[in-house]
């Protein structure tokens, strides 16, 4: 029993990976986000994907969404950055995908999280 219990505990493992996740996740959405920062200029999410199963058929993946079309983003490592265009408040809200592929070319993708975040865009010349 003692052995099976080092087993899981071990940074490495799945387990202790998925609950190292979950508790980021939860943390994250109690001290969410309100950001503020000025009209165009880029920011960067952290987004912190778990790792997919060794072998493959089993990754993670995310999606970004805005209320507004005077945005531009780009996927970065672990995050995205973003720009918004014109100023006010704003939301964001990054979906996390669990993605498995089987052996017969089918896939299916599950959202896992949701994380939303509120963004105030300053004009930079009236601080």
């Amino acid at each position: 029993m003692h052995n099976e219990f080092a087993r899981v505990s071990r940074p490495g493992s799945i387990l202790a990976k998925i609950l190292l996740f979950l508790i980021f996740f939860a943390i994250s959405n109690v001290f969410a986000s309100e950001l503020q920062v000025d009209e165009n200029k880029w920011f960067f999410i952290p987004v912190n994907l778990p790792e997919g199963k060794k072998g493959g058929g089993d990754f993670y993946s995310f999606k970004a969404s805005f209320d507004t079309k005077d945005v531009k983003h780009r996927s970065k490592n672990s995050g995205i950055e973003i720009k918004f265009s014109i100023t006010g408040t704003h939301k964001i809200t990054i979906d996390i995908y669990h993605i498995t592929k089987s052996s017969c070319a089918g896939a299916s993708a599950k959202k896992i999280e949701s994380i939303n975040y509120t963004v105030n865009i300053k004009d930079k010349e009236n601080k």
